[in-house]
């Protein structure tokens, strides 16, 4: 009987500290949440800006190739400045808050082409031990890696920065994913320019204006739907269907795996571009027909 009891006393002591100290991390998670987010996306971005600059620096004994490399980089702001513009109106129009947007931008630009790099390293390095056929892995790898990890990184930074601010509109996200998307593609850009000219004995500018066809209907039309959709799913919304925030969120990388699949046909890229524009469209016209009280959600 006394055994008993003793058990009986000390089951109940373990079970007063586990609750104790769950209360406690519960506590301690929430008050520190802010900087705990703030912490991820400062060490986010600082790898992904020593990633980017560092790569940059290889310039495989062609150092004499920097003043056609801006060059030629600079012909892509052909797409950015319309984008600057096409943001700015949607901000007034949606009423974005400014830390929202300037955030997304920030992020956009530093986070997710180096999060994205590694998560294709990882994946890759995957079907590779899968000891699938080569010509399989040549012909649909890129359709295995990209959609996923590109669009996930993307995504990523439109959650931080609204789990940091706690409470957006479905309008911001929208057009937060939107920046995101269009910040990595400029870092992408880039890098296909600088690969082509150092690598490669382009001459830069050929690739450049490659990037610049299908600029208007690349990263940022994947990220925008894909971000709305994660949110949806993220929040408490009852404004948005959850079935709707699915297919925002998969339609996407469903568009980016047959983007990067090796299937091919005449105007492949314009039915591809028509069909990323349709779900856009369709997105913005969700969001843009809510009542500002009913796009707000929390994080």
């Amino acid at each position: 009987m006394l055994i008993s009891l003793q058990k009986t006393c000390s089951y109940h002591r373990r079970k007063n500290y586990n609750i104790i100290l769950e209360n406690f991390m519960k506590t301690f998670l929430i008050k520190n949440r802010s900087n705990f987010i703030i912490l991820a996306l400062l060490i986010l971005s600082i790898s992904g800006l020593n990633a980017d600059i560092s790569e940059l620096a290889k310039n495989h004994g062609h150092g004499n190739l920097y003043p056609t490399f801006f060059l030629a980089t600079s012909l892509t702001f052909i797409y950015i400045i319309p984008f600057v513009f096409l943001t700015l109106y949607l901000k007034k129009r949606f009423n974005i808050p400014s830390p929202a947007f300037w955030m997304s931008w920030l992020f956009g630009l530093a986070i997710p082409a180096n999060l994205a790099s590694l998560g294709n390293s990882g994946l890759s390095f995957i079907l590779l031990n899968l000891n699938l056929p080569k010509d399989f892995i040549d012909n649909w790898g890129g359709s295995f890696t990209a959609p996923f990890t590109e669009e996930i990184s993307k995504g990523l930074v439109v959650l931080l920065v609204a789990l940091l601010l706690r409470q957006i509109s479905l309008k911001s996200a929208l057009v937060m994913g939107m920046i995101a998307g269009m910040g990595f593609q400029i870092v992408e850009d880039r890098f296909y320019i600088f690969q082509d000219l150092f690598q490669n004995n382009g001459n830069g500018y050929s690739m450049a204006l490659e990037r610049i066809a299908s600029s208007g209907v690349s990263h940022w039309v994947f990220s925008g739907t894909f971000a709305l959709g994660l949110i949806i799913l993220m929040s408490k919304t009852t404004a948005v269907s959850k079935k709707q925030g699915v297919f925002f969120l998969l339609a996407p990388v469903a568009m980016h795996f047959m983007w990067n699949s090796p299937l091919d046909f005449s105007n492949i890229d314009t039915v591809y571009g028509t069909i990323n524009w349709l779900i856009l469209l369709y997105a913005f016209k969700t969001v843009d027909a809510l009542p500002p009280e009913k796009a707000l959600v929390s994080l």
